[in-house]
């Protein structure tokens, strides 16, 4: 993806540093090995990063077939995102819960809505406001995997965790 050239070049650079920072959190997640911690100044580029759209802070989050448990890897990313939600309590996330098309859309639905909330129970846990935090579930809509493969499925039982300021 590329910057948009309307902004400064602090800010294009600032962008690919996100996109660079994103894109190591959701090759750690692959490979199966927590994030312990991101440094500060990593996340800090978040906070510089200008873009006309949100910008995602984590990788998404993933879950297994019919659940809405958050396994050590997802708890590791949002322990790093709700730390990052603490030192900046100006800043809004919003949690967008999905499933695969497995099942029907109204089952679909609500357990898209139990992943968000449990993502969503976690970082209160982690002594996040509610107010930092929102939700909108989609169920088994905006699909970023081939729901015909076992693969594009997995990749579509997820939680996104977008920045809305």
């Amino acid at each position: 993806m590329e910057p948009i050239q309307a902004f400064s070049k602090e800010d294009q650079q600032a962008w690919i540093k996100n996109q660079q920072f994103v894109q190591q959190l959701e090759s750690r997640s692959k490979q199966q090995t927590p994030v312990k911690s991101a440094p500060q100044d990593e996340l800090s580029i978040i906070e510089k990063a200008t873009t006309p759209v949100s910008k995602f802070i984590a990788p998404n989050i993933q879950f297994d077939y019919d659940s809405a448990e958050l396994d050590a890897i997802a708890k590791e990313n949002l322990s790093a995102v709700a730390a990052y939600l603490l030192d900046f309590p100006n800043r809004t996330l919003r949690l967008s819960g999905y499933a695969s098309s497995e099942g029907g859309s109204v089952y679909n639905q609500k357990l898209a809505e139990k992943r968000s909330t449990a993502v969503r129970d976690f970082l209160l846990g982690q002594n996040v406001p509610a107010s930092q935090l929102s939700k909108q579930d989609f169920g088994e809509q905006n699909p970023i995997g081939d729901n015909e493969t076992g693969t594009g499925r997995q990749r579509n039982r997820r939680v996104e965790l977008l920045l809305e300021n």
